[in-house]
């Protein structure tokens, strides 16, 4: 077991100067030299991502279209896909219970539809 240097007064070495340098993610916009702190999607379905700064993450954002390149079919069938993963969420809609009007009158109902 090896003591540290800072255990007495004064502490000789600064604060901090056992601690590890930290990583840095940089930007993998060409030629640009911040840090990498923003995702952007590499293609549509997939995992893999872009490490961008916040103006590069922006620029990208802008100008990509998860829908560029699919068919009308494929649009179709993403749209069904999804409408089959939402309809568990349906049951849990808030106002649900307001249609049943058990417990609203037909004021309140009427300014729910509102």
């Amino acid at each position: 077991m090896t003591r540290s240097k800072a255990w007495g007064f004064p502490r000789w070495g600064g604060y901090g100067s056992e601690t590890q340098p930290q990583s840095v993610r940089m930007c993998e916009h060409p030629g640009c030299s911040k840090t990498g702190e923003h995702p952007a999607p590499k293609a549509r379905d997939s995992r893999e991502k872009y490490w961008f700064c916040q103006d590069h993450a922006a620029e990208y954002n802008r100008s990509w279209n998860y829908f560029s390149g699919m068919s009308y079919e494929e649009l179709r069938e993403k749209a069904e896909e999804q409408d089959r993963e939402a309809r568990y969420f349906k049951q849990s809609a808030v106002w649900e219970h307001a249609e049943s009007g058990s417990q609203w009158s037909p004021e309140q109902r009427r300014a729910l539809r509102l």
